[in-house]
C-alpha cells in the first residue's frame, strides 16, 4: 500500500464535535510516497499496570540521550492494554519528533540509533519496540490504490434482483452460502464492530429520509433505533491525518464503512452493528487511530459475543517490499526481518489481547495482486490472532485479479466472494452490490443509493456476517469459525479454504 503525503499549509476545518468529510479536501498534486507519518515515533513498553508522568518523562529523557540533532517531545497520547496470559500491561506511547525534516529517511536514521535501547528497563518500564506510526487504509492496491476497484452506480431494480429471496425484508438481493448450520435453538445477541470510515451523522439522516421508501437496506439499517450506531473519531485525529491520500484514490470514501456494514447486515440482520471511525474520509488511518478503535472494544462492559471486522491494512513492509525499499533508499538498510517484526508488535499485541478475550478479528488480506502474482497478506490479516480473508470471483474458487493471499500461512485464511474489477473499476453485475450514499468518484450522480464495489474489503464482511449469524444461533465464536471452515472442504489453488457465496 502506498500513500501520498502532502502538507496542506495552515488550512484546517472549523472545529466541531464531528467533522464533515466535505471539509477535508483531497490533495490535487502527487507527492512522495510514505509508509509512515514522518515526524512521529511509537514506543511499546511493558510495565506493572500503571504509568506515571514521571515514568513517561524519564522514558523520553532516556531516549533523547541517543542523539543531539533531534528532540522527542513529551508523549501526546498514551494507550494502555492488559497483557495477555500474564500479569501486568503494555502501553503504546506516541510522541512527536522535532528537529528532523519531512524526508522519511530522517526518522529511520533516528530509529536506528535507538535500537540498542530495546529490552532495557528504566523506572519500571521495559522497552520492547520502537517504530514509526505506520500509515493504514482501507485494503488498498499498489497499482490503482483504494480497495480492489472504484465504486460505480448500480440499479438493482432490474433483472433477477426483483425476484430474489431475501434476509432483510424487501431487499433486492441476498447472499447464498452453505455455512448456516442450525444450532441448539438458543438465540443470543451478537455485536459486530466495524473499524473503518464513517459518513457524518447528517449524511446518514439525509440518506434515510431521501431513500428509505424505495431502499429496503437503508430503511432497515439506518432507521431510528435501528441496528447501526456510529462511534466517531476525535476531531484532532481527523485533522492530523488530513494530509494523506491513497495513490490514485483521492476521492472521498466515507461510504466504505457503511458499505461494509450493509453487507454484514444483509447476512446477519439480527446483529447489532457498531461502526467505529478509525479512517478519515479519504480512507487513511494509522496505528494510533486503529489502536484507539480496538481499545474501545477491550474496555466495553457488554458480555455479549463480539466479532471485529477490519476491512483495512497497515502499511508495514513485507520482506520483498523491504528489499525494494533498501534499493531505493539506503536509510532502510539497517532494517531486517527481526526488527521489522518488532515494529509490528504494537498492533499485534493488541490483536492478541482481543483474541485472548475470545473476540475474533476478521481482516482484509489486501488488493496488491498484479499480473497473476498474489503477494502475501497484509497486516493485521497476517497476524496469528487474526483471520485473513481473500477475494474470489462470484460462485467460483478463482481469486480475483486484485486479491492478495488470504493469510500467513496461506492455509490459515479463508477466501470468499469479493466482487469483480477491471482496470481498478468495479464491473457491473460482477461486483458486490451495496449501500452507497455519497458522490461517485467520476462525478456521476447518485440517484439510487446503490453501488457496485469490489475488494478484499468487501469479502471480509461476508465472513464477519457469517460468523455473527452462526453465533446468533447459539454457537461460540470458536464453534462458529469451525463450522464456517467445515461448510466447504475444498481449497483454492494456493491452499486457502474458501466459502462459495453468490449474491443475487
Amino acid at each position: 500500500m502506498h500513500v501520498h503525503c502532502q502538507r496542506m499549509g495552515n488550512r484546517r476545518p472549523e472545529r466541531s464535535k464531528q467533522v464533515d468529510s466535505k471539509q477535508l479536501q483531497s490533495p490535487n498534486k502527487e507527492q512522495p510516497l510514505h509508509y509512515f507519518v514522518p515526524h512521529e515515533i511509537l514506543f511499546l513498553v511493558e510495565h506493572d499496570g500503571k504509568i506515571s508522568r514521571q515514568q513517561l518523562a524519564s522514558l523520553i529523557k532516556w531516549s533523547n540521550q541517543a542523539f543531539d540533532d533531534a528532540d522527542i517531545a513529551l508523549p501526546r497520547r498514551l494507550l494502555t492494554f492488559p497483557r495477555t496470559q500474564q500479569r501486568g500491561a503494555f502501553s503504546l506511547v506516541i510522541s512527536d519528533v522535532q528537529g528532523i525534516g519531512d524526508d522519511p529517511a530522517d526518522l529511520l536514521r533516528l530509529l536506528e540509533r535507538l535500537e540498542s535501547y530495546l529490552d532495557q528497563s528504566s523506572e519500571g518500564l521495559t522497552l520492547r519496540s520502537i517504530s514509526p506510526n505506520w500509515l493504514g487504509s482501507r485494503a488498498p492496491q499498489l497499482i490503482g490504490g483504494g480497495p480492489g476497484a472504484k465504486p460505480i452506480p448500480a440499479d438493482p431494480g432490474t433483472g433477477a434482483w426483483q425476484t430474489s429471496a431475501v434476509e432483510v425484508p424487501g431487499a433486492p438481493y441476498h447472499f447464498r452460502h452453505n455455512s448456516n448450520q442450525q444450532q441448539n435453538g438458543r438465540k443470543q445477541p451478537v455485536e459486530v464492530a466495524i473499524l473503518d470510515t464513517a459518513p457524518c451523522h447528517h449524511d446518514l439522516v439525509h440518506a434515510y429520509h431521501r431513500w428509505q421508501a424505495e431502499h429496503p437496506l437503508i430503511r432497515s439499517l439506518l432507521q431510528p433505533g435501528g441496528p447501526l450506531r456510529v462511534s466517531y473519531a476525535p476531531y484532532a485525529d481527523l485533522v492530523r491525518l488530513a494530509d494523506y491520500t491513497i495513490y490514485d484514490h483521492t476521492y472521498q470514501m466515507a461510504d466504505h464503512g457503511l458499505f461494509v456494514a450493509g453487507i454484514v447486515h444483509s447476512i446477519a440482520p439480527q446483529a447489532q452493528l457498531r461502526l467505529i471511525e478509525v479512517l478519515n474520509p479519504y480512507g487513511i488511518g494509522d496505528v494510533e487511530s486503529i489502536a484507539l478503535g480496538l481499545r474501545q472494544l477491550l474496555g466495553r462492559r457488554s458480555r455479549q459475543p463480539l466479532v471485529v471486522n477490519c476491512s483495512l491494512v497497515v502499511n508495514i513492509p513485507s520482506p520483498d517490499e523491504l528489499q525494494r525499499l533498501i534499493a531505493q533508499e539506503p536509510a532502510w538498510k539497517w532494517l531486517n526481518a527481526e526488527n521489522i517484526q518488532r515494529m509490528r508488535w504494537p498492533l499485534e499485541w493488541i490483536c492478541d489481547a482481543l483474541h485472548a478475550s475470545h473476540i475474533p478479528i476478521v481482516a482484509a488480506a489486501g488488493n496488491d495482486a498484479v499480473g497473476g502474482h498474489r503477494p502475501p497478506a497484509r497486516y493485521p490479516a497476517a497476524f496469528d490472532s487474526v483471520l485473513g480473508v481473500g477475494a474470489l470471483e462470484e460462485g467460483s474458487d478463482q481469486p480475483t485479479n486484485f486479491s492478495n493471499l488470504a493469510d500467513t500461512p496461506v492455509t490459515a485464511g479463508i477466501a470468499t466472494f469479493g466482487g469483480g474489477a477491471m482496470q481498478s473499476v468495479a464491473i457491473p453485475d460482477r461486483g458486490i452490490l451495496g449501500i452507497y450514499i455519497g458522490n461517485f468518484p467520476d462525478g456521476e450522480p447518485n440517484d439510487r443509493g446503490w453501488a457496485w464495489w469490489a475488494g478484499t474489503s468487501f469479502a471480509t464482511p461476508v465472513i464477519s456476517g457469517m460468523l455473527a449469524s452462526l453465533i446468533s444461533q447459539g454457537a461460540t465464536p470458536d464453534q462458529a469459525l469451525q463450522q464456517l471452515r467445515d461448510a466447504e472442504t475444498a481449497t483454492t489453488a494456493a491452499g486457502e479454504e474458501f466459502v462459495l457465496v453468490e449474491q443475487g
